[in-house]
């Protein structure tokens, strides 16, 4: 396996480990873990090392990532000193995959909610798997309204470029730029959804929200937005979406 790739595994399991060791609180470090829309697996590594006794992932195409694959997942386990078969990687459709109602102590979706066709159904779906005195872990970032909401952080500068997504140029500046197909693809893939449909959505599952961080766009951000309101297609846009960054919200089944 190229260096590289432990590289890359790197960022995004410690990624999950922040997000993790930083939201739930110590007693829930335990049992079983279900990170839904799991990608590579960093976040089932980040839940072993953090104490969680069996780990399942989920995931619609373990091919997504041209330099991942699914085949490496034991020995990056050994690199990490966890036990490998402790783990569970399933390629499949969530809603054609059943999980026992209320069978895991934390449920995560971890920068997958602005991804998917119907939040809203996915996140009922994923709190029906959360266990009594359990939690879900909900982490979005950023969103698709956001100055970097179209997830083309290489292409573009959010200082100099922000909204590019909401721009009446942007087809040109796609073009200009020769950005990948892959790229476009996942673009497309983007749902529109808000921090407050997030949020309602959560509330209406019958979960209780225990913790809630959110990132909101300070001043020089609004400032930025003036400088570019002239470019950008707003029709049908809440202003206030522009500046909601993230959301990193935990909720608990009494």
């Amino acid at each position: 396996m190229d260096a590289s790739v432990y590289e890359q595994f790197e960022d995004r399991r410690s990624h999950a480990w922040e997000k993790l060791d930083g939201a739930l609180p110590d007693g829930i470090k335990r049992g079983r873990f279900l990170d839904i829309g799991c990608g590579i697996g960093n976040g089932l590594v980040a839940a072993l090392q953090l104490g969680f006794q069996s780990a399942v992932g989920i995931d619609r195409d373990f091919g997504e990532f041209v330099w991942w694959d699914a085949g490496y997942f034991d020995a990056i386990c050994r690199r990490y000193d966890v036990e490998a078969d402790r783990a569970v990687l399933v390629e499949a459709d969530l809603f054609e995959t059943k999980f026992a109602a209320q069978a895991f102590d934390c449920v995560m979706l971890l920068d997958s909610i602005e991804h998917v066709p119907e939040p809203a159904a996915f996140i009922t779906e994923a709190a029906g798997y959360v266990a009594p005195g359990g939690v879900l872990l909900l982490d979005t970032s950023p969103f698709y309204y956001s100055r970097q909401g179209h997830h083309l952080f290489s292409y573009f500068d959010p200082e100099t470029e922000p909204w590019p997504h909401l721009r009446h140029d942007f087809e040109e500046m796609i073009q200009a730029r020769n950005v990948d197909d892959w790229s476009m693809q996942r673009f497309h893939e983007l749902n529109r959804t808000t921090y407050k449909h997030v949020r309602d959505t959560i509330t209406r599952t019958g979960l209780e929200i225990v913790t809630e961080q959110q990132g909101i766009a300070g001043d020089e951000t609004r400032e930025l937005f003036e400088h570019h309101r002239q470019a950008m297609n707003l029709a049908g846009i809440n202003e206030e979406w522009l500046f909601e960054e993230w959301v990193l919200i935990v909720a608990t089944r009494a």
